[in-house]
């Protein structure tokens, strides 16, 4: 009998110690469940109004994403891409998103001022920068190398000019002093194609040109226009948030870092910040451009009319018109 009650209260001990561990182990549990990180989730919508190099402006906003949530636990950024006009659409139903990338012709709301220490005439209003170009295309003039063309005159005959939605090649053309006699506008597809078959035309288009004549294998002259530029990339903070608009900032951060930046060249894009090497010797004569007059950001729809208007007088021959031209640019 002995041994059994002494049996029975070894038992009824460890049975108490058993029970005092496992109670430890599940009310430690919800403690650590409290503990994880919450997640954040930072929205940015991305549009297109200008064709790029080559690849896709929304993959390399998602890859510099992954380099941000690398270092910031709990943090996503989810990029989303629209077009111009679901930008429009979703602005107009009252939605915000966190960060916008866009260029002239969408009118981007709640806009936030940057705080990294960078600056940009066309992001800038009373002295605040609300605006930054993380990358940016160029303007050019090209021939074919077999052709009697010589892209350096600053009078045309005749002219091709590759123009989509929103930008202003004419503009570039005006204030670079060139005059032509006879212009055609085209899609940027179909100005290229255009070009493509002629025997001695010339042709205004961008680094996406460049690309498309690279990949053919066909050997043009270049001249990139000096004086104007309006293929920006722009990326601006639009959150009410005040966390997330810290995190924003570091996105920028990471955005414009040197690092980064150096990554255009996979997109035949250029860097607005830095000389980043292009083995491509026509992208390389546009990524030494560093200064231009170019459009405000948020310019309306009015004013690229009246930018577009006044270039097609000006690259006629109606010099009286330049100075109204310049006063729209900044």
């Amino acid at each position: 009998m002995k041994i059994v009650r002494a049996s029975s209260a070894i038992l009824g001990i460890l049975c108490v110690v058993f029970c005092v561990l496992l109670g430890g182990k599940i009310s430690n549990t919800p403690k650590q469940l409290k503990s994880s990180p919450k997640q954040t989730v930072i929205t940015l919508w991305h549009v297109d109004t200008f064709e790029g190099g080559q690849g896709s402006r929304k993959q390399f906003l998602l890859k510099t994403a992954r380099r941000l949530e690398s270092v910031e636990q709990g943090v996503l950024v989810s990029v989303i891409e629209h077009t111009p006009e679901s930008i429009k659409d979703a602005f107009d139903k009252g939605q915000i998103p966190d960060m916008v990338s866009y260029a002239n012709g969408i009118r981007v709301e709640n806009l936030k001022e940057i705080s990294i220490n960078l600056a940009f005439s066309g992001g800038n209003v009373d002295g605040k920068t609300y605006a930054l170009p993380w990358c940016r295309g160029g303007y050019v003039v090209i021939a074919k190398k077999s052709s009697k063309v010589n892209v350096t005159e600053n009078a045309f005959e005749n002219m091709i000019v590759s123009k989509g939605a929103f930008n202003q090649p004419l503009c570039a053309l005006a204030l670079e002093e060139i005059r032509v006699k006879n212009i055609k506008i085209l899609s940027p597809q179909d100005a290229f194609w255009e070009f493509v078959n002629s025997k001695d035309g010339v042709m205004i288009g961008t680094q996406r040109d460049i690309v498309r004549a690279n990949n053919l294998n066909l050997e043009i002259s270049s001249r990139p226009l000096t004086k104007f530029n309006d293929l920006f990339q722009y990326v601006s903070v639009t959150t009410n948030d005040q966390a997330k608009n810290m995190l924003c900032q570091k996105y920028l951060s990471v955005l414009f870092s040197l690092e980064t930046q150096k990554e255009l060249t996979n997109l035949s894009m250029l860097s607005n910040y830095y000389s980043i090497g292009f083995e491509n010797e026509h992208l390389q004569k546009l990524q030494q451009l560093n200064s231009f007059s170019t459009l405000s950001a948020f310019a309306d729809s009015l004013t690229l009319k009246n930018v577009h208007s006044l270039s097609e007088d000006v690259v006629s021959g109606q010099i009286n018109m330049l100075d109204k031209l310049k006063n729209l640019t900044v």
